[in-house]
């Protein structure tokens, strides 16, 4: 609720898309490779904001926690090697 107070409906609602988001990255993670770590950490993140009235650095390194179910399939692209005739 101090987040809410402090950053208004604008900043309110952007951390709930942020979590939406981070939620669903999270599940299609845990669905695919079968690893809780994104889900603790979105856990955690929601765990400290309700219970204590500062989002601070502890958050923070349990939002990263959260990050590890990000997509990174975009990160290897496979391309044809061009043949090369003499």
């Amino acid at each position: 609720m101090q987040f809410g107070a402090e950053t208004g409906l604008l900043g309110l609602s952007l951390l709930v898309i942020l979590l939406i988001a981070f939620t669903r990255r999270a599940w299609i993670h845990y669905r695919r490779i079968h690893e809780v770590m994104p889900l603790i950490g979105i856990l955690g993140f929601l765990t400290i904001g309700v219970s204590v009235p500062a989002l601070d650095g502890l958050s923070g390194m349990f939002l990263g926690l959260a990050l590890v179910g990000c997509d990174f399939s975009r990160f290897w692209i496979v391309r044809r090697a061009a043949l090369v005739r003499d």
